[in-house]
C-alpha cells in the first residue's frame, strides 16, 4: 500500500531541516516541535512558539531575507531582514548539543559589509531561551554579520551554555528599544557561569560604532563567565562594552581578557537628562588591552554630546590595565552629565597608563574617579591630568602619584 502524504506530513518535511529545502520556517499563532537540522531560517509570529529538541544533536542556521512587518519611514515599504532567526511577538526554546548560527557574509575587508544581516532578530514581546552545550557564530575573522539584534521593547534572551565562541562584525548584541527599559540578555546565570565565553568584532577600527556587548534606552545586558574573553574595537566609540544612549551592562567573571576599549562616552542625545548609563566589571583576575571612556568629551561636533550621566564600577582582586583612564564631563551643546568611575583592586593591580579628569565650570555636575581597594597600585605609571574641578580620591590601598597635571583639579587621600 502506498503511504499517503498528508499536507501535514509535507510540512514535517520542509520543517525539519534534514531534506535540505531552502524555504524559510514560519510560525504564527501555533505551537510547533522540530528537531536538529539545518534551518534556512525560523521566523515566529503572532504569538507563536518554536521548540527545538535536539538534545544529543546539531542545530544550525544559514539565514534567509525574511519579510516583516517593519516598513521604511520614508517610502512606507516593508523590510525585509537577513537573518537566521526573526521573531516578533513569539517564544523560542531550543536545547541542543551544539548550536551554530553560521555567518552569511565573509570578506577579507570590511566596506561594511555584513552590517545589515544578523544572527538573530528580536522585534518585541519575545522570549527567546538557549540552552546547549557548545554554541558557535561565525568561525574566524572574516565574518562579520552582526550578533542578535533587539529592536522594541519586552525583549528576553536567555542564552545558558558550557563553551560560546563568536566572530561577528560590529556587535553580538545591541539590546535597542523603546526607552522602556524592558529587554534583557543573559549570557549565564550568576549560579549557572557559561564555562567559556569568547566573542570577536571583526570590523576593522573605525568602522564601527557599537560594542560587542551594546545597551540601549534602559535595556540590560548579563554576561556571568568562568573565563570569559572580549576582544574588540579600539577606537573612542564602539570598544567591546558600550552604549549610545543609556543602559546597565553587567560583565561578572573569574577570569576576563579584554582586548579593546570600554566605551562610556559615546553619544549624542540630548533628551538623556535623568538617565544613567551603568557598566559594572568584575573580575577575580583582569587582563585589559585598552582604555577606559566615561562621560563626554564635548564639543558642537563628533560623536560624544550627551547630557546623561555615566557610571563604572570596576572591582577586581587581580589585575593589569595597560592603557588610559578618561573620565571626562565636557560641555557640549547637548549639555553634559555626571562622570563617576569607582575603581578598586582588592589584591594586586597595575595601572599603566594615564588617569585624566576633566571636569566641568558647572559645580552641579559631578567628574569623579574613586580609587580604592586593599591592593598595592605602587608600580602603577601614576600620572594624572586632573583638571576644570575634576575629582581624584584614593580611598584605599596604596598608590603613587609621580605625575600631576592641572592646577584646577582636585585630590583627595582619605
Amino acid at each position: 500500500m502506498k503511504s499517503k502524504l498528508t499536507l501535514s506530513t509535507l510540512m514535517a518535511c520542509l520543517i525539519v531541516g534534514n531534506v535540505g529545502f531552502a524555504a524559510v520556517t514560519e510560525v504564527g499563532g501555533t505551537t510547533e516541535t522540530l528537531g536538529a537540522g539545518n534551518y534556512q531560517g525560523i521566523k515566529v509570529t503572532n504569538n507563536g512558539v518554536v521548540n527545538i529538541d535536539a538534545t544529543n544533536g546539531e542545530v544550525a542556521f544559514d539565514g534567509k531575507e525574511i519579510e516583516t512587518n517593519l516598513y521604511y519611514p520614508i517610502d512606507g515599504e516593508k523590510k525585509y531582514i537577513t537573518t537566521g532567526l526573526y521573531v516578533d511577538k513569539g517564544n523560542v526554546n531550543i536545547n541542543a548539543d551544539k548550536l551554530i548560527f553560521n555567518s552569511l557574509e565573509q570578506v577579507d575587508t570590511n566596506d561594511y559589509a555584513g552590517l545589515l544581516k544578523y544572527n538573530g532578530y528580536f522585534v518585541g514581546d519575545t522570549t527567546t531561551n538557549i540552552n546547549a552545550n557548545e554554541l558557535y557564530i561565525g568561525s574566524s575573522e572574516k565574518d562579520v554579520d552582526n550578533g542578535f539584534q533587539f529592536r522594541g521593547p519586552n525583549n528576553q534572551l536567555n542564552i545558558n551554555t558550557d563553551k560560546f565562541i563568536a566572530y561577528v562584525g560590529g556587535t553580538l548584541i545591541n539590546a535597542q528599544g523603546d526607552e522602556s527599559g524592558t529587554s534583557v540578555v543573559n549570557f549565564g546565570a550568576a549560579n549557572d557561569r557559561i564555562g567559556y565565553f569568547e566573542a570577536h568584532a571583526t570590523w576593522a577600527e573605525g568602522e564601527t560604532s557599537l560594542a560587542i556587548l551594546q545597551t540601549n534606552e534602559g535595556n540590560t545586558i548579563n554576561l556571568y563567565a568562568d573565563t570569559a574573553i572580549l576582544d574588540g574595537s579600539h577606537d573612542e566609540i564602539g570598544g567591546v562594552i558600550g552604549s549610545g544612549s543609556y543602559g546597565t551592562v553587567n560583565v561578572d567573571a573569574k577570569n576576563l581578557i579584554i582586548d579593546g576599549n570600554i566605551c562610556g562616552t559615546y553619544g549624542t542625545m540630548n533628551s538623556l537628562d535623568g538617565k544613567t548609563l551603568e557598566l559594572n566589571v568584575t573580575a577575580d583576575n583582569l587582563s585589559m588591552n585598552g582604555d577606559i571612556n566615561l562621560g563626554n568629551r564635548g564639543g558642537d561636533t563628533g560623536d560624544s554630546r550627551n547630557n546623561r550621566d555615566s557610571e563604572l564600577n570596576l572591582n577586581v582582586n587581580n589585575g593589569v590595565i595597560n592603557g588610559n583612564i578618561n573620565i571626562l564631563s565636557k560641555d557640549s551643546n547637548n549639555g553634559v552629565g555626571d562622570a563617576v568611575a569607582n575603581i578598586n583592586f582588592a589584591e594586586s593591580g597595575q595601572i599603566n597608563g594615564t588617569i585624566t579628569v576633566e571636569g566641568n565650570d558647572n559645580d552641579e555636575i559631578n567628574t569623579t574617579v574613586n580609587l580604592g581597594g586593599n591592593a598595592d597600585m605602587t608600580s602603577s605609571s601614576g600620572i594624572y591630568k586632573v583638571t576644570n574641578g575634576g575629582n581624584v580620591n584614593f580611598t584605599g590601598g596604596n598608590w603613587a602619584v609621580n605625575e600631576w597635571t592641572g592646577d584646577d583639579g582636585n585630590i583627595n587621600v582619605g
